[in-house]
């Protein structure tokens, strides 16, 4: 592996330098998320969100995604709103520049 993609090094892989250290400007993190219907109430969401993040902090969590070349993202519900409205732009943005047909 030359590099990462991500804004910064993986726990995964300490010693690889990302993108953007060797010089090409490119930031794309994946990730994953548990979603709920837009009208549950916040109260689930927060608790939902409590058990998520308590789960991902585990070390038994960091092992099992740095395995497989991932790292855990502990984030809140608002913040998880604003990087899947980010990576929408972003994406949309990658689909513009490459020129694909939008499919009906």
């Amino acid at each position: 592996m030359l590099a990462v993609n991500t804004p910064e090094r993986m726990q995964a892989f300490p010693q690889i330098p990302t993108m953007t250290e060797l010089g090409v400007p490119v930031q794309i993190r994946n990730w994953f998320a548990a979603m709920v219907p837009a009208a549950t109430p916040r109260p689930i969401v927060d608790q939902l969100n409590k058990w998520i993040n308590e789960i991902e902090a585990t070390d038994e969590t960091r092992i099992f995604l740095n395995k497989f070349g991932g790292d855990p993202l502990i984030t809140s519900p608002d913040e998880g709103q604003r990087l899947l409205a980010s990576d929408i732009q972003e994406w949309a943005r990658f689909v513009r520049d490459a020129k694909i047909p939008q499919q009906d």
